[in-house]
């Protein structure tokens, strides 16, 4: 299991949470927000390390919206230390997806 730390693009706020794949995680949580995400640091852990992780950034968690917290300068020098290469998952509509499609179908013809 991993603990990670996701930027949701709109807001700019970030999501801590546990996953066996963080990568395909950061791609439901661009479905579940509808908003791009970018991850931007893995720990490893489970359920008991990202608990320990939420009580230390309690202070700084978003009123009303489970696991997502206001990125303060305590949050954002954790994440700096566990920085990965961040991984950018784009939030596409649903008309943006065809157009996408409909441009590379007829780039083939």
């Amino acid at each position: 299991m991993t603990v990670y730390y996701a930027r949701l693009e709109d807001t700019g706020r970030i999501k801590i949470g546990h996953a066996e794949d963080a990568y395909r995680r950061a791609h439901t949580l661009v479905v579940q927000f509808k908003t791009s995400v970018t991850l931007l640091a893995t720990e490893p852990g489970g359920f008991d390390r990202e608990e320990e992780v939420l009580e230390e950034f309690a202070f700084c968690l978003y009123p009303g919206a489970g696991e997502i917290f206001l990125p303060s300068p305590a949050l954002l020098a954790r994440i700096e230390s566990l920085k990965i290469e961040p991984y950018h998952v784009r939030h596409r509509t649903r008309a943006q997806r065809w157009a996408e499609y409909y441009a590379e179908k007829s780039a083939r013809c």
